[in-house]
């Protein structure tokens, strides 16, 4: 459950629960009055006496064990690592933003960054559209930051055909070491690499038999980024035929960006013999993020 929802649905339960116990100590007492004729005046001192050992009771039988409570504890720093919650992670402070027109702020495992509004949404996500390299809310007007609201080439095309999405996220450990060019030399070593083609100088295509993977693919790698990126240079697309219709096809991939922080992309396949340019982009985009302090 969202964690703002959670703390709302057991604020309204608890206000539920307390008007419960006021609407008994009020009427059961009266009702015992005229019931019984004598007596009330000890039944209304004991009746919320024992509705509140009741509660304590409750409260000690059915709360939260410690397991639960330590499992509830982690599930909230991991939350709070990239969310701004005043709520659910008390005591957070906001870095001041210079300037609300032009700059966002983004929280990433527990790091501020602030970087241009025209490429990141605050949400830990930034994009840019293919070819043309328009910001997301395209070119700001030098003069007051918003957007000029000039046309771009990609204008008249859907999001999914133009956006590249770079998304960004706490990555306190690599869970998947078997990526990018490890996998494709394990591939390579197995036997299983049907074709490795250089289409364009700085870019390969190759197809891999991987029994453990049913999904049609085809690999993409931006060669003159290897040795510097072997993640972030590997490219994996996948659709119903990527190899002959690649504009059926989705393409992601992802990197570490700084020890901690990874991103990952996703765009259109049609787009892919591009990779090395967007990649590029990819990287000039991130680095216009800059780590700030409360």
């Amino acid at each position: 459950m969202n964690h703002e929802i959670k703390f709302w649905v057991d604020l309204i339960a608890g206000l539920l629960w307390l008007a419960l116990l006021v609407y008994l100590t009020v009427k059961v007492p009266r009702w015992l009055k005229l019931s019984t004729g004598n007596g009330w005046l000890l039944r209304l001192v004991l009746l919320p006496l024992m509705l509140v050992g009741s509660f304590r009771f409750a409260l000690w039988a059915f709360g939260p064990s410690e397991a639960l409570r330590a499992q509830r504890a982690e599930e909230r720093r991991l939350y709070c690592l990239d969310k701004f919650d005043t709520v659910y992670c008390p005591g957070e402070v906001e870095p001041p933003n210079p300037d609300h027109m032009r700059f966002v702020l983004q929280k990433l495992n527990g790091r501020w960054f602030i970087g241009p509004r025209e490429y990141f949404n605050g949400f830990n996500a930034a994009t840019f559209y293919w070819p043309s390299k328009t910001p997301m809310s395209g070119w700001p007007d030098p003069a007051t930051g918003w957007p000029s609201g000039k046309a771009y080439p990609e204008s008249d095309q859907d999001f999914s055909e133009k956006a590249i999405e770079i998304f960004l996220w706490s990555s306190p450990a690599n869970k998947n070491p078997d990526f990018g060019m490890k996998y494709l030399q394990r591939m390579e070593a197995q036997g299983r690499v049907v074709s490795k083609e250089t289409i364009k100088p700085g870019l390969q295509a190759w197809i891999v038999n991987d029994e453990h993977d049913p999904i049609a693919r085809i690999r993409y790698v931006a060669t003159d980024f290897v040795q510097k990126a072997p993640n972030g240079a590997y490219l994996s697309c996948q659709g119903t035929n990527p190899e002959t219709h690649p504009e059926t096809a989705t393409c992601t991939t992802g990197d570490v960006l700084i020890p901690g922080i990874s991103w990952d992309t996703r765009f259109s396949g049609k787009h892919a013999q591009d990779w090395p340019q967007i990649y590029s982009e990819i990287i000039r985009v991130l680095s216009l993020l800059k780590e700030t302090q409360p």
